[in-house]
């Protein structure tokens, strides 16, 4: 099955196109709802599905580096010197959308978010940028002992943030409740950023800096705004 390409890159270094309403949302106060930036909506392909093609596989990108893709939402990668590096990518995947995050030789992070086109033995990601990055099937990878994510973070669970609320799941899936409303997202954590990613006719990216103090996470969305204070809730 082959699937529309349209891509777009979000790099660290441009906190401008960051934007975070800090006040009253449609969410509700409280929400990680930003309002919405122009340019990052970008349309799924409704006819995909929304398993992961690679799974279970190893995949060589366009440089001879092997990429691996777990469960946990991390990517081990084997450089083509023979170094190994585990968790060295976060990733999420909803429909045919991919969003990764981390480097493969640079000090610094970076996040890349898009579509894919799988065609046979190939997975195509391509940026907005035009930055075409191709993975190609290199052979059997371990097993994965789940079809779908099984995440491990600090978020997992019930928060509060002022009359919002925020349940992360290990799937990574996130449903934001206010109101009698509700919205749902995808998300991956790295390191002490939070990218949500979501789920609608034209999904949106965004990204969050946090920091665990105890019972509480405070989070900051990336580019300035006020911060968000979340406060664990039992169901």
């Amino acid at each position: 099955m082959v699937w529309q390409v349209k891509f777009f890159l979000l790099r660290i270094a441009l906190p401008a196109f960051l934007i975070f309403a800090g006040c009253d949302t449609a969410m509700g106060k409280g929400s990680l709802e930003p309002e919405p930036v122009p340019g990052w909506e970008f349309e799924p392909d409704e006819s995909s599905s929304t398993g992961n093609p690679f799974l279970g596989k190893d995949w060589v990108n366009d440089e001879g580096f092997i990429y691996t893709f777990g469960v946990d939402g991390t990517i081990f990668v084997e450089h083509h010197c023979g170094l190994e590096f585990d968790n060295q990518f976060s990733y999420l995947i909803w429909k045919n959308i991919l969003v990764i995050y981390g480097t493969e030789m640079d000090n610094t992070d970076t996040l890349k978010a898009g579509t894919m086109t799988v065609t046979g033995d190939s997975v195509v990601f391509t940026t907005t940028g035009n930055e075409t990055i191709t993975y190609t099937l290199a052979g059997d990878g371990p097993a994965p002992a789940e079809t779908g994510p099984v995440l491990d973070n600090v978020f997992i669970g019930n928060w509060q943030a002022g009359n919002t609320r925020h349940k992360f799941t290990t799937d990574g899936t996130l449903v934001q409740t206010a109101a009698g409303k509700s919205a749902e997202y995808s998300y991956l954590v790295r390191k002490d950023r939070l990218v949500t990613l979501s789920r609608e006719a034209k999904p949106l990216v965004r990204e969050y800096r946090f920091e665990k103090n105890g019972n509480t996470i405070m989070v900051n969305p990336m580019g300035g705004g006020s911060p968000l204070i979340y406060t664990p809730y039992g169901e």
